[in-house]
C-alpha cells in the first residue's frame, strides 16, 4: 500500500470538490496529513522535514495551491482562505508554509501539485513560473478539455473575458507527461435517486451568471416558469452575519440549499461558460437523478456525457423546445437522467476517481507515467 503525505490547510470551501480532496486519497492508500488544521502548532514549527524523520519516508509528497504561490504570509488575514473559506485553525499558522514548501522542494521524492481550487483562465506568467521546471505532476485538467482563447465563441459576452488567457492551456499542452488529468467529482453521499414524476419543480438554472445561462432563464421565463429565487450564496452571507461571522455553518446552509433544489427539480440546465470548462454543475445536476441540459461540447463528449442518451445537449435560445419535448416524452426523460446518474457513479464519485489515480500513482512511484486523457467517460493511459 501506497504511504502518502498531503500538505495542506484543513480548510472548507464553497465548492465541495476541493473538500473531497482527503477522502479520495484515503481510498488509494495510507494518508497522514500535514499543515494548519491537521497539525499542532509545535509540530508545524518544527517543519515538514522532522515531520518525515517521525513519521517516516512517503511514497508520495502531495502538496495544494495554497502553498505553491505565496512567500509572504505576513497578510495571511487578508489570504483568499481566511476570507473566503471556513477554517478552524489559527490564520497565523498558514505562516509556516513558507518553510514547508522549501523544503517540499527540496525533496528527492515523488511530488504531486493538486490543483483543484484554481482558475486557470488568469494564470498569469509568475503561476507558470511557479510550476514550470520544478519536477512536480499536477492534478489538474488536462489541456484537451480547454479551448484556445481564439477558439471560444461568444467570449465577449462573458464578465470575466478580459482575463482569459492561453498560460494553462499551452503549459498542460506541452507537459502532457505532468498532468494528471482530474476534473471535479462528487461523493457518494451526494447521489440522489428520487424519480422525476415524484419532484416538485420542473426547471432549475443555478449558478453564476453565466451568459448560456442568462439567455436559458429568460427563455424559461417567457415559457412561464418562475426561476427567481434567492441564491446560495445571498443566503450564506445573510446566515453568517446572523450567526456572527460563522463561516462554516454559512457554507454548510448554502450547499444545503443548493443540493436541496437539485433535489426537487426534474432538469436542470447549466453550461460550460465560453470556455466550455468541466465546471461541477455538470456532475452535480445528474448526481442528484435530474436531467442534465447544457451546450454541445468537447468537453462534455469525452467527459461520457451522450445526446439523448444520459444528457440533453442544446444550445439555450432552443430550450422551450427542449421542455416541450420533456413534457411529451417522460419516459425517455426518466431514462437520461437514470444513465446520467449511472455516468457519474461509473465515472465521477470518489471511489471512481480513486481507482483510476491509484493506477497512476503506482505509475508515478515507479517512473513510468507518460500522461493520460479522458475519452468518452473514461480516464485512458
Amino acid at each position: 500500500m501506497l504511504r502518502i503525505l498531503l500538505i495542506d490547510a484543513n480548510t472548507r470551501y464553497v465548492n465541495p470538490t476541493r473538500n473531497l480532496v482527503p477522502s479520495l486519497l484515503g481510498q488509494i492508500g495510507e494518508l497522514v496529513c500535514f499543515g494548519p488544521g491537521y497539525s499542532s502548532q509545535e509540530e508545524l514549527k518544527k517543519g515538514l522535514n522532522a515531520f518525515i524523520s517521525k513519521n517516516g519516508e512517503f511514497d508520495l509528497y502531495i502538496a495544494t495551491e495554497i502553498g505553491l504561490f505565496r512567500d509572504d504570509w505576513s497578510d495571511f488575514y487578508q489570504s483568499a482562505i481566511i476570507k473566503y473559506s471556513a477554517n478552524d485553525f489559527h490564520p497565523e499558522d498558514l505562516r509556516y508554509f513558507v518553510p514547508i514548501m522549501k523544503d517540499f522542494n527540496a525533496l528527492s521524492a515523488v511530488k504531486v501539485i493538486s490543483l483543484l481550487q484554481t482558475d486557470f483562465y488568469a494564470w498569469t506568467d509568475f503561476h507558470i513560473d511557479r510550476i514550470d521546471n520544478r519536477g512536480y505532476h499536477f492534478i489538474a485538467p488536462s489541456g484537451s478539455l480547454f479551448k484556445w482563447r481564439s477558439e471560444m465563441q461568444n467570449l465577449e459576452n462573458e464578465t470575466f473575458a478580459d482575463l482569459v488567457n492561453d498560460n494553462w492551456k499551452r503549459f498542460s499542452e506541452k507537459n502532457k507527461d505532468k498532468i494528471i488529468p482530474f476534473t471535479h467529482f462528487v461523493s457518494e453521499a451526494e447521489l440522489y435517486f428520487e424519480c422525476l414524476s415524484n419532484r416538485k419543480k420542473r426547471w432549475s438554472v443555478q449558478g453564476a451568471n453565466y451568459a448560456a445561462r442568462i439567455v436559458a432563464r429568460e427563455e424559461l421565463s417567457k415559457a412561464g416558469y418562475n426561476l427567481k429565487e434567492w441564491s446560495p450564496t445571498s443566503i450564506y452571507e445573510k446566515f453568517r452575519k446572523f450567526l456572527g461571522n460563522q463561516r462554516a455553518e454559512g457554507l454548510f446552509v448554502q450547499n444545503y440549499i443548493f443540493n436541496r433544489r437539485l433535489e426537487t427539480v426534474k432538469y436542470s440546465f447549466t453550461c460550460n461558460s465560453a470556455m466550455e470548462f468541466p465546471l461541477r454543475k455538470m456532475f452535480e445536476i445528474p448526481a442528484k437523478g435530474c436531467v442534465l441540459v447544457m451546450p454541445e461540447t468537447k468537453t462534455a463528449k469525452a467527459l461520457g456525457y451522450v445526446h439523448m442518451e444520459n444528457c440533453i445537449f442544446t444550445e439555450p435560445s432552443e430550450i422551450r423546445k427542449i421542455d416541450y419535448w420533456l413534457s411529451t416524452n417522460e419516459d425517455k426523460a426518466q431514462s437520461i437522467a437514470r444513465n446520467g446518474l449511472e455516468l457519474i457513479m461509473r465515472s465521477h464519485t470518489i471511489s471512481a476517481r480513486a481507482k483510476m489515480l491509484s493506477e497512476i500513482f503506482d505509475q508515478l512511484v515507479q517512473s513510468q507515467y507518460k500522461g493520460a486523457d479522458w475519452m468518452n467517460g473514461e480516464l485512458v493511459l
